[in-house]
C-alpha cells in the first residue's frame, strides 16, 4: 500500500476510483481492509480514499490522546493528500467519532458527512469495557482482547455463519500497535460530543446496525437529532460493522444520500463581495470560485488546479488570502470577500496593480491576480516585508513565464509607494 509521512511518520493509504472524493475512516477494531467489499462499488462514482489511522496496519504509531487529535491528524493527511474540499467522509465505529469531530473542528474542510454506529457520547455502564480493554491491552497487549472485540462487532449468529471473516479480523487486530489501541479506547471513555454537536453545519447521514450493542440505535438517534438537519437510517439485519454484514446496503444507503442531498441541497444565502450585499442561490459546497465566476460574473479570479494548489483563484477572505477553489459556500455568509475587481478602479489602480505594471511583472496575465491579491493581503500587515516574507507569501502562488524577479520588485516598489502615501 502506498505511504506518506507526516512529521516523520507513516501514514497507510490507498486511492480507487474516479470522480467525487470520498474519505474512509475505519473502526477501533478493524483496519482498512474491512472496507475491500465496499470500495468497488463506491469507486465506480467516487475517487475512495481510506487510509490507516495511526498504529494500524502500516501507520506508525503517533500519540494521540483524544478523538480531536485524531481528527486534527486526519485533517493533515487530507492536505498531504490534496483533497478538496468537497470531499466527503465516511466513519465508523471510532472513524464515525473522528468523523464528528472533523466537522466539528475543521468543518469546512469536508463536504458531506456519513457516521455509521456512533453516539454522542457513553453512559458510565459503556464507559467502562474502554477501560478495561485499555487496561487488558497495555497489560498483555492487543491479543488478549480479540475475544472481547469480535464480541462487539459482530452478533453472535453472524460469527456462526462466518468464522473465516472473525479468523480474518482477529489476525488484522492482533496486529495493531497495543498503546494506540489503549489511547483509543480512553478517548473514547471520555468522550462528550453532545454540546457540539449542534455546531455541526455538513450535512449529515447518521447510520446505525439494528443489532449494534457496541452503540445502539438510541444513542446514533441522539447524535442525527443534536445535528440540524441530519439524517438518521436503520441498517437492518446489522451489527456494528456493516461494511462486512451488509455491505450492499451500506452502498445503497451512502449512494443514496450523496444523490438526494445533492438535488435538495441548493439554498440561498446572502453574501458580501467588494463592499456590496448579494444572494446567490447554489449547493452550499459549491467552491466559491465557481460562485463568483458565474453567478457574480467577477472573472478576475481564475481557475488553475481545481485542488487549491495553483494560488490563480486567491481572494481576500476578511482580509486574508485562501484559495476559492477549495472554499465552499457555505463557510462565506458573514464574511467579507474581496476580489480582484474590488481593490482598485480603472482610474486609481490600487499600488500593488499599477507597481506590476510599471515593473512590467505581467507575463500572460493567468496567474497574477491572484499572486496581487496575495500581495495586497501582506502589505496590509506588513508595511516594510523583507524578500523572505514575500516569497513566503507567495509560494503557493504558481507562475510559469520566469517575472519572479520582477514580481519581487514591483511589491518592494507597492510597499514603498503605501508608506510614502501613508505619511502624506
Amino acid at each position: 500500500m502506498p505511504i506518506i509521512r507526516l512529521d516523520g511518520a507513516a501514514v497507510e493509504y490507498r486511492q480507487d476510483g474516479g470522480g467525487p472524493d470520498l474519505l474512509l475512516l475505519h473502526s477501533l477494531l478493524t483496519e482498512m481492509s474491512v472496507f475491500d467489499l465496499v470500495v468497488p462499488p463506491l469507486a465506480r462514482r467516487h475517487r475512495v480514499t481510506r487510509l490507516n489511522l495511526p498504529g494500524f496496519g502500516a501507520s506508525s504509531p503517533v500519540a494521540l490522546n483524544s478523538g480531536a487529535e485524531h481528527a486534527d491528524h486526519v485533517a493533515r493527511v487530507m492536505d498531504a493528500l490534496s483533497l478538496p474540499s468537497t470531499v466527503d467522509v465516511f466513519g465508523n465505529g471510532f472513524g464515525a467519532f473522528v468523523a464528528l469531530e472533523l466537522a466539528i473542528g475543521h468543518g469546512a474542510r469536508i463536504g458531506r458527512l456519513l457516521a455509521a454506529d456512533t453516539a454522542p457520547g457513553f453512559p458510565e455502564a459503556g464507559k467502562a469495557p474502554f477501560r478495561a480493554m485499555a487496561e487488558r491491552v497495555r497489560a498483555g497487549g492487543v491479543g488478549a482482547i480479540l475475544d472481547t472485540a469480535i464480541g462487539r462487532m459482530f452478533p453472535a449468529s453472524f460469527q456462526a455463519a462466518h468464522p473465516e471473516i472473525v479468523a480474518t479480523r482477529k489476525a488484522a487486530l492482533a496486529r495493531v500497535d497495543a498503546e494506540c489501541f489503549a489511547r483509543a479506547c480512553l478517548a473514547l471513555a471520555m468522550l462528550d460530543l453532545g454540546p457540539r454537536l449542534s455546531g455541526i453545519r455538513n450535512p449529515t447521514l447518521v447510520l446505525c446496525g439494528a443489532l449494534d450493542q457496541t452503540t445502539p440505535p438510541a444513542l446514533a438517534r441522539e447524535v442525527a437529532s443534536a445535528i440540524s438537519g441530519a439524517v438518521y437510517r436503520d441498517i437492518e439485519g446489522c451489527g456494528h460493522c456493516p461494511m462486512l454484514e451488509q455491505p450492499e446496503a451500506l452502498v445503497s444507503m451512502i449512494e443514496t444520500f450523496v444523490s438526494e442531498s445533492g438535488k435538495r441541497m441548493a439554498e440561498a444565502f446572502r453574501l458580501r463581495v467588494n463592499g456590496r450585499d448579494c444572494e446567490v442561490s447554489a449547493d452550499p459546497n459549491t467552491p466559491l470560485l465557481y460562485i463568483l465566476r458565474n453567478d457574480l460574473k467577477l472573472k478576475g479570479t481564475r481557475f488553475g488546479c481545481g485542488d487549491g494548489q495553483c494560488g490563480a483563484c486567491k481572494v481576500l477572505f476578511d482580509g486574508h488570502p485562501v484559495q476559492s477553489c477549495d472554499t465552499p459556500l457555505w463557510s462565506v455568509p458573514g464574511h467579507e470577500i474581496t476580489t480582484i475587481e474590488g481593490i482598485g478602479t480603472e482610474s486609481q489602480l490600487h499600488p500593488v496593480q499599477q507597481a506590476f505594471i510599471d515593473e512590467q511583472a505581467i507575463q500572460c496575465g493567468y496567474c497574477v491576480d491572484g499572486i496581487i491579491m496575495a500581495a495586497v493581503a501582506l502589505l496590509e500587515r506588513e508595511k516594510d516585508p523583507s524578500d523572505e516574507q514575500i516569497v513566503a507569501v507567495l509560494d503557493r502562488n504558481l507562475c510559469r513565464c520566469g517575472t519572479h524577479m520582477r514580481i519581487l520588485r514591483a511589491i518592494r516598489s507597492a510597499a514603498r509607494a503605501m508608506r510614502q502615501s501613508s505619511k502624506a
